[in-house]
């Protein structure tokens, strides 16, 4: 008899055990995700935090873009009626295994960003989009504010209409340093004059040569050595540089495509 109850009492032990492994192992399965765009998904919007272990429906034709808080882009194809995990475990096993490393101040920011850009959008709708660089290390010179730099790279002007040529005058307003840049007709960029210092910070003013309007821009050199893109687009937003730090998150080529099939090798 008692040789039974301590068999019980050791398979309820081996039981209890097993259930805190399958408990943790499970919960080590998810981790959060961006949303950068929804198409035809119902209930999330850019900016939106998705948990891998949530249950969601795609229809066939719809279509997640999500980021990681390393900054990889994802593609989810509908269809799919179940958890992102369901696609995620056989697929990306290394990013369900990546919790641990969740910064949730990156994760934050990365959603507050997208949020940013989106809010921004809806404002515009009834005006109209207003132009900008493609490229979001360029410098909008006649936008003015805040811009980053990527640090030990010449930067290239932008300017949001190219069929004329144009003379543009720019000023360090602390160095006392300037130059004139000559825009050629149809170029829309210039690189960065090489007689202009670069400083971190520093106050530059432009002034279009037709309108001698005067605008100012103060730029932020980020450093080069962070770690990921999420890093970067983080540092980006924190010097108020938000289109750019959007753009970098926004127009970013697709890490990974995750479609409806699930035979191996699909990558």
């Amino acid at each position: 008899m008692t040789t039974t109850v301590k068999q019980k009492r050791w398979q309820v032990g081996l039981w209890a055990i097993f259930l805190v492994v399958v408990g943790f192992a499970g919960s080590a399965m998810a981790t959060s995700l961006v949303v950068v765009s929804a198409k035809k998904v119902v209930g999330y919007r850019a900016g939106d935090v998705i948990d891998t272990a949530t249950v969601i429906s795609l229809s066939a034709q719809a279509e997640l873009t999500l980021l990681t808080v390393k900054g990889e882009k994802i593609s989810v194809a509908g269809p799919l009626n179940g958890s992102l995990n369901d696609r995620l475990r056989e697929k990306m096993p290394e990013l369900l295994a990546a919790l641990p490393e969740q910064d949730h101040g990156l994760l934050a920011s990365l959603s507050g960003i997208l949020k940013k850009h989106r809010r921004s959008n809806m404002r515009l709708r009834g005006g109209g989009k207003k132009p900008e660089p493609k490229d979001p290390w360029q410098i909008s010179m006649f936008e003015g504010g805040d811009q980053c730099v990527a640090q030990d790279e010449r930067p290239e002007l932008w300017r949001p209409h190219a069929n004329d040529p144009e003379q543009v005058v720019i000023k360090a307003e602390n160095l006392k340093d300037q130059t004139l840049v000559e825009f050629a007709s149809g170029n829309e960029t210039h690189p960065w004059p090489i007689d202009l210092s670069l400083v971190d910070k520093e106050t530059y003013l432009v002034t279009d040569g037709g309108q001698q309007k005067e605008r100012s821009l103060v730029l932020h050199v980020i450093p080069s050595d962070l770690p990921t893109r999420a890093h970067v687009a983080a540092a980006l937003s924190d010097n108020n540089c938000s289109r750019q730090a959007a753009q970098l998150l926004i127009h970013a080529e697709i890490d990974k495509f995750i479609g409806k099939l699930i035979t191996d090798d699909q990558f």
